[in-house]
């Protein structure tokens, strides 16, 4: 799974915020392996940070043993920013399955 700034603090209709998050904390381990990354300025003082969900879902990821890549950028919810890390993640997701580039 790649998530940039991912949205973990959403439930939708019906469901409470961070419910994927909790979802994780309750579930036995899947095999599955992740990439996240957040901007260190997407905590902006509006109600629940993403800076600090993103954390929240990498430590709980982390807790439960998946294999994890996570990084944090110098910037915001940022779409010039989000071209890099786009591929920074499919290289840590899949690069290994075809032979890495260097």
């Amino acid at each position: 799974m790649l998530a940039q700034t991912g949205a973990f603090r959403f439930g939708g209709p019906g469901r409470p915020e961070c419910w994927l998050i909790r979802q994780f904390v309750e579930s036995e381990l899947l095999p599955l392996q992740f990439y996240l990354d957040v901007g260190v300025y997407e905590d902006r003082g509006m109600g629940i940070s993403s800076l600090r969900v993103v954390r929240h879902m990498r430590d709980v990821l982390q807790a439960k043993g998946y294999p994890l890549t996570y990084a944090e950028h110098s910037g915001g919810h940022d779409y010039v920013v989000w071209r890099q890390t786009l591929i920074d993640g499919l290289i840590s997701l899949i690069g290994s399955r075809y032979g890495d580039a260097n």
